[in-house]
């Protein structure tokens, strides 16, 4: 579902359709391609599910920071996790792009 969405995406940008008319297309393109579109969805959630982790693991706060919680504490725990939330904007840009490439590649075998 996540790739036929992520591709709908990609159609309604391209093709200038929108809600079902755009998933009808994405999932009409990616017919007997539905092996690609899962591994590159596998692989999108796998890196996002690894930086969310990595996150969680980083932030997690002992009992006493919910007595005090201040902006401070909040700008440090994002500025501790710069890192990784650069790293998941690079994998979402990442995944727009691959997707429109995989757009473009069965828009072109389809003729």
């Amino acid at each position: 579902m996540m790739a036929v969405t992520s591709l709908a995406l990609v159609v309604s940008v391209n093709e200038g359709m929108y809600g079902f008319d755009a998933v009808r297309v994405g999932s009409g393109l990616m017919e007997g391609k539905w092996v690609c579109g899962w591994v590159l969805s596998g692989l999108f959630v796998l890196f996002s599910g690894f930086i969310r982790g990595t996150m969680e693991t980083s932030m997690a706060m002992d009992g006493s920071d919910f007595e005090r919680v201040e902006s401070t504490v909040v700008i440090k725990l994002l500025w501790d996790n710069v890192v990784l939330i650069f790293l998941y904007a690079l994998v979402v840009q990442w995944s727009f792009v691959v997707t429109t490439v995989f757009y473009f590649d069965l828009k072109k075998r389809i003729p």
